[in-house]
């Protein structure tokens, strides 16, 4: 068990993992549930943290041609105070593998990468501490790298998310406005681990609001906070205890 996480996801038209936890254990994960990972068409890395990048070089050991889509500030530096928690140091990514994904990128006709995340609620960002180098100057982290997914499913949306360091109001938010289905599914972390209780609250308020009947959440939005989201939400909400959950 770790702190990371990653999806693996079948759409009926593509096979994708979503980031890959800090370690192989997605791997031993996917045998135990009968997923082939050489049979993955698409890596998406949701940010360039190490706990969904670390296992990028033991996925390529066993995936040979999967294109890796990511925004090009991913591998920018990145840092906690003064913590390198960056992609690994020293990783050689196959650069004919790799596609840069701009505001949105449509992988099939049911799933698509939204880039460009409207951050109308500032108060539900999650920047504090964090930095980037960029041009060898230390900068404040304000996640350009950060990507979601939107999968559309029986004529509703599932919104898969990596760490929502952007919010998961302004993920939530943007993809009413871009979608055209109505959002009932939500997975991924919310970054609410250290979050003060009346944040909590403003995020239950706001997710019984969007129709959402459907969330499963872990990783950074701890346990208190999810017991709180689950009292106060409309919505199923369920938490993941493990480090890498797979949707099929």
């Amino acid at each position: 068990m770790e702190h990371g996480l990653s999806f693996y996801i079948d759409t009926g038209h593509s096979r994708i993992l979503f980031d890959t936890g800090q370690s192989g254990a997605f791997i031993r994960n996917a045998l135990k549930l009968g997923v082939d990972i050489s049979d993955i068409e698409y890596l998406i890395l949701s940010h360039g943290h190490f706990d969904h990048t670390g296992g990028i070089e033991e996925f390529l050991q066993y995936n040979t041609h999967a294109k890796i889509l990511l925004k090009p500030e991913a591998l920018l530096p990145k840092y906690s105070g003064n913590r390198y928690i960056g992609v690994p140091n020293n990783l050689n990514l196959p650069g004919k593998r790799i596609i840069e994904v701009g505001n949105e990128y449509e992988i099939d006709p049911v799933t698509e990468i939204i880039g460009s995340i409207q951050i109308n609620y500032a108060e539900d960002t999650h920047y504090d501490h964090f930095f980037v180098k960029e041009n060898e100057e230390m900068m404040p982290d304000t996640f350009q790298d950060e990507i979601f997914l939107s999968v559309k499913t029986g004529g509703s949306i599932a919104i898969i998310t990596g760490c929502s360091h952007n919010g998961i109001l302004n993920i939530v938010n943007t993809a009413q406005q871009h979608c055209k289905e109505p959002i009932k599914y939500l997975f991924g972390g919310f970054h609410l681990k250290d979050a003060e209780p009346e944040s909590i609250v403003r995020t239950a308020d706001f997710l019984n609001t969007t129709g959402i009947e459907k969330i499963v959440t872990g990783h950074c939005t701890g346990m208190e906070n999810y017991l709180t989201l689950k009292s106060r939400c409309n919505a199923h909400v369920s938490y993941s205890f493990i480090s890498n959950t797979y949707i099929l």
